[in-house]
């Protein structure tokens, strides 16, 4: 068995809709947000379509993650992990674009 250490971790967003978790086909690493995402916290999503502004705050989506859930493997031996992140998605508010000013 390897060590945590040695695997990537994988984060998949997911988000309620009338009672039904909907998968938002949308993953990170653990190397592109740094830190394992916790109840309350948020994620700036970095998508944002050609045509538009990316430091215009109505352009962005903010997921504020409302649950995870750990996925164990099932035997298999892997080299990443798994963890479902269940999320509130919404528009960026004007005072959080500062955030966007250090952003590349």
């Amino acid at each position: 068995m390897g060590d945590l250490l040695e695997k990537e971790i994988v984060f998949r967003l997911y988000m309620y809709e009338d009672e039904e978790l909907i998968d938002l086909v949308e993953e990170y690493t653990l190397t592109a947000l740094g830190d394992i995402p916790k109840t309350g916290d948020y994620i700036i999503s970095p998508w944002v379509l050609p045509s538009l502004d990316r430091k215009d705050p109505k352009n962005r989506t903010i997921y504020e993650v409302v649950s995870r859930y750990f996925l164990p493997k099932n035997g298999k031996e892997e080299d990443w992990v798994y963890i479902a992140l269940v999320v509130r998605e919404r528009t960026m508010n004007k005072a959080e674009s500062t955030l966007l000013l250090a952003s590349p």
